[in-house]
């Protein structure tokens, strides 16, 4: 014996039988949920979508204070382009600092770490630096130190020489050169 398993549209009470019909609608945040929810509806339902939406900027703000909880806020991104005063918001964004995720505090024998990503890159290590670590810490030094900064780790300075080879910001790193071996995590605070 087969079974056949049948949605109803939440939206309009419409059933769907055939699952390739079926969209699946995630309600991430709204006035009236505690948690997020799924709704299921169909692809002609959903199509003016495109039409309803709006161009949304959510932020967090948090005030100053110890026990200051950050304020989450969604508007237009018309509405949140007024709170720039002197320059464009778009100038502005374009030269703010990238968020990076706090990675967690290490725990012995953790592999889990990429040092070929943003979350990672010049964070001490044994082993080497790949040429793609080296060209995200200069890319992104300010947010890599402010990352490891965070962490209480070593900064990256370019004026160090151990860091200039290791990093590149002596021109040394380029695809012929060698890895330089990273520091060791014993030595990542000196």
């Amino acid at each position: 014996m087969s079974e056949r398993r049948v949605h109803e549209s939440d939206l309009s009470g419409q059933l769907i039988v055939d699952e390739a019909n079926l969209a699946r609608v995630d309600v991430l945040q709204h006035p009236g949920l505690e948690a997020p929810v799924r709704l299921d509806a169909t692809p002609d339902e959903l199509e003016q979508l495109g039409k309803l939406s709006i161009d949304a900027v959510i932020i967090e703000v948090t005030m100053p204070g110890e026990d200051q909880e950050p304020q989450r806020f969604v508007m237009t991104s018309a509405n949140f382009g007024k709170l720039a005063v002197e320059r464009s918001m778009a100038d502005i964004l374009a030269e703010a600092t990238p968020i990076i995720e706090q990675p967690a505090k290490r725990q012995r024998g953790s592999k889990e770490r990429d040092y070929n990503t943003l979350q990672w890159a010049g964070f001490p290590h044994r082993g080497t630096t790949s040429d793609e670590e080296a060209r995200l810490v200069r890319e992104n030094l300010p947010a890599i130190n402010a990352n490891l900064e965070k962490a209480e780790q070593r900064l990256i300075d370019p004026e160090n020489p151990e860091h200039a080879a290791r990093y590149g910001f002596d021109g040394s790193r380029d695809a012929a050169a060698p890895e330089l071996p990273a520091t060791t995590d014993s030595a990542a605070k000196s």
